[in-house]
């Protein structure tokens, strides 16, 4: 009898229920928010255009590009086998991780700074264009790989929509308006009357600076402070108002009641209204003078005159509240982008330094993440390479180390022979500590040994310790004296 196999059970993954497509947010927006057009795309980009014009806004937003391209970034092949080492390689000549040249059409660093627009607007588009690696099309490189020839921004102004599947979970793509200006006519013929130029998802990196909904936009950092930048907006006209009431006074005209008539079919009106609308034009600077009468209480001249005008001078207290409101809002904007060590006058803590950088990391770690699980794996792939086998772009941290404390740690971490004498960890010492001479790259242990002067005897005595049996440092024994607790460095 012919034994019956058994069949293998196909295990069928359960399907997406929800959506990130809700229209109830939409339905409720109107009552959540005053102006919610002005924060929804594609009005949202106007808006924080606006917005970054405004001097607080703009330090902080120019702080984090600043510091963002201080970030110490380098490449981690795959593995240690020379195949792996050279692809890492490869990249670093793609790109320019390591080092400011590379076979792109502009720098990695330029690069850098327009992903970072997506800490102004929400998100940033860029796409990414590949060529072979022939110097006929303008590579330096001639080994026929495929390469990086740029890595372009599509400004967020031009982009006209998102485009999603049917059931609004996966992107598909982009509308980006194009500009038929400087275009040929046979070139406009072929776009059929359409403006609009389909990007789809495969060709394109989307940076966030953050997510909401699942909407391909993000958020903007600039979303949070809107009403308060409103509001110092509206505070800062006042206190242009103010101010200049305190430095030219308020104008006031005293004049008889009975010729205060504004009536243009009464003759007799005709003196109020040039007065009228003289006083007014003195008050926004549209008028230097005022010609008035000179009569006064009685006919023989005596008595006070019954047309006189004067400048009040206004107080200065309005001027100090509104000033102090607008302090206010300014600091609540920078708290909120972590900018605040903008206003520490030189004094800032470590805690604002440290969320500062915190939060140029943040961005970076998004526009490498992004390069790592995208860019990367799509020119792997288009070179016929192992997608499973990737070099990652890492980063490094923003955390300052003062030159003292440098030197101490270099110091203490050879003394316990912690501190590998290679070529490279040589290099990064004498580079922090601002020497011009490197030591080649190829150097070999026996060579490293005689620069470093291992066989000779050491100027200083740290990590010597003292003899066994003496009551210190490396002693086994208690001493009545404990020289150590002496050493400040100790503490």
């Amino acid at each position: 009898m012919a034994t019956q196999r058994k069949r293998k059970t196909v295990v069928v993954p359960p399907k997406e229920i929800g959506t990130a497509n809700s229209k109830r947010y939409d339905q409720y927006s109107v009552y959540n928010r005053v102006d919610p057009k002005e924060l929804e795309f594609p009005h949202s980009v106007y808006t924080y255009d606006e917005m970054s014009n405004n001097v607080t806004i703009a330090s902080a937003t120019t702080a984090v590009d600043i510091i963002a391209l201080r970030v110490p970034r380098y490449i981690t092949p795959y593995d240690d086998s020379e195949t792996h080492k050279q692809r890492a390689k490869f990249l670093d000549e793609c790109l320019g991780i390591t080092k400011d040249a590379n076979d792109m059409t502009h720098s990695f660093d330029d690069f850098l700074r327009e992903a970072l627009s997506m800490n102004k607007y929400g998100f940033s588009i860029h796409e990414k264009v590949f060529r072979l690696r022939r110097k006929k099309y303008g590579s330096k490189f001639d080994d026929g790989k495929v390469g990086i020839k740029r890595l372009p921004i599509r400004p967020q102004y031009s982009i006209e929509e998102f485009v999603y599947s049917d059931d609004g979970r996966d992107l598909l793509g982009v509308k980006q308006a194009l500009n038929t200006k400087n275009m040929s006519t046979a070139s406009i013929a072929k776009l059929i009357n359409n403006t609009l130029a389909m990007i789809p998802r495969d060709r394109f990196m989307l940076f966030n600076a953050g997510v909401s909904t699942g909407k391909a936009e993000g958020v903007s950092p600039l979303r949070g402070v809107y009403y308060a930048w409103r509001e110092l907006l509206r505070y800062k006209d006042l206190e242009n108002i103010a101010s200049s009431k305190n430095l030219n006074g308020l104008p006031v005209l005293y004049m008889p009641a009975e010729s205060m008539i504004d009536d243009p079919d009464d003759p007799d009106s005709a003196v109020f209204r040039t007065l009228r609308d003289g006083i007014s034009k003195i008050s926004v600077g549209q008028q230097t003078s005022l010609l008035l009468p000179s009569d006064r209480e009685s006919d023989s001249g005596a008595g006070g005159k019954l047309y006189d005008f004067q400048l009040m001078s206004a107080s200065s207290s309005n001027i100090t509240a509104i000033s102090a409101t607008i302090k206010r809002l300014t600091d609540e904007i920078l708290q909120c982008l972590f900018a605040d060590i903008l206003q520490s006058d030189g004094n800032a803590d470590d805690t604002k330094t440290t969320m500062m950088n915190m939060y140029v990391e943040n961005r970076i770690k998004e526009i490498f993440t992004k390069i790592n699980t995208d860019l990367i794996p799509d020119l792997w792939e288009r070179n016929g390479w192992d997608v499973t086998k990737l070099p990652q772009i890492e980063y490094g941290t923003l955390k300052e180390v003062s030159m003292s404390d440098f030197a101490k740690a270099v110091q203490q971490t050879k003394a316990v022979k912690f501190l590998p004498p290679t070529p490279k960890n040589v290099n990064y010492v004498l580079e922090k500590l601002g020497f011009p001479d490197r030591v080649s790259n190829t150097a070999t242990p026996d060579e490293m040994n005689k620069i470093l002067g291992v066989e000779e005897k050491d100027d200083s005595r740290a990590g010597d310790g003292l003899a066994k049996g003496s009551g210190n440092g490396t002693s086994d024994k208690v001493s009545e004296t404990d020289n150590a607790t002496s050493n400040l460095d100790n503490k």
